[in-house]
């Protein structure tokens, strides 16, 4: 359980860093391709790996995988950009239902009446507290995202179940974010404006360590033979959406309306579903 906690904890100070970034004039943009360097740096150097621990069965999904991780976070920029935070948020946080029906159809995974009532209610809840004054402008950008965003959580357990072992996990995510760096780079340097702020700089760093961090920390959880994956991604994924939520009203002084206070309790709710599911 503390490795999903630590995933929520890393997950949310990757939204906050975004948060801030805006206000202190940084770049989104700038801040990935700082961000995902830093990331492969941190993964190399605190798990000694080597290049040549980088060359396994692995290596080409981890290819995959980094090019997908860059290529979905663009997709969140554009869809922000053309139909809104609000409806790219649901559409991020709603793509927690692929890797549950992979759960469900192809991992075999049981659920119980709580844990199916926790996800809906986990569902409702975003809805509620996320998709206010929503604009579906450029419908096929946060559909990107959607499919996007479930696909790359559902490929992690997928690999495990595979045979990607617990030991290999620190060369796999030290290939994917080398990968994710090479192709930010490279698309960086298609645009004029290449020069990246001190501010940029700092809150790519903080990125690069939360990035990897969450990502570790959530395939640890998977990898743990007592926890099932759907009950790992919804209460991940749910509990992002009310810690965040907290920060936003504490510490950015966010209003909430009362569709979103109702949305606020009962995510609450549903992760007590799924922890109660999961105990039962």
């Amino acid at each position: 359980m503390i490795y999903i906690l630590l995933s929520i904890l890393c997950s949310t100070c990757i939204l906050v860093v975004f948060k801030l970034g805006e206000r202190i004039g940084a770049k989104t943009r700038h801040i990935i391709v700082v961000g995902y360097p830093v990331s492969a740096l941190a993964a190399a150097i605190i798990f000694s790996v080597s290049p040549a621990d980088m060359i396994s069965p692995w290596f080409i999904p981890a290819v995959i995988e980094g090019i997908a991780f860059y290529t979905v976070f663009r997709f969140m920029a554009i869809s922000a950009e053309t139909s809104g935070i609000s409806i790219t948020s649901i559409a991020s946080k709603m793509s927690v239902v692929i890797p549950i029906a992979i759960g469900i159809l192809l991992l075999g995974e049981t659920v119980n009446s709580l844990i199916v009532l926790g996800i809906i209610c986990g569902l409702v809840a975003i809805w509620l507290t996320v998709g206010r004054r929503v604009n579906v402008a450029g419908w096929h950008w946060p559909l990107l995202v959607f499919i996007g965003g479930g696909l790359i959580d559902s490929s992690f357990k997928l690999l495990q179940v595979n045979g990607l072992s617990e030991a290999q996990f620190p060369a796999f995510l030290t290939t994917v974010f080398t990968l994710a760096t090479l192709v930010s780079l490279l698309h960086h340097f298609t645009y004029q404006e290449r020069a990246i702020n001190r501010r940029s700089i700092m809150a790519g760093l903080v990125l690069g360590a939360a990035n990897l961090a969450s990502t570790y920390f959530l395939m640890m959880a998977l990898a743990i033979p007592s926890l099932d994956s759907i009950f790992v991604y919804s209460l991940n994924n749910f509990g992002t959406v009310v810690l965040a939520v907290f920060i936003a009203l504490l510490v950015f002084r966010e209003y909430i309306d009362n569709k979103g206070w109702a949305g606020l309790l009962l995510a609450v709710f549903s992760i007590s579903l799924l922890y109660f599911g999961y105990l039962k």
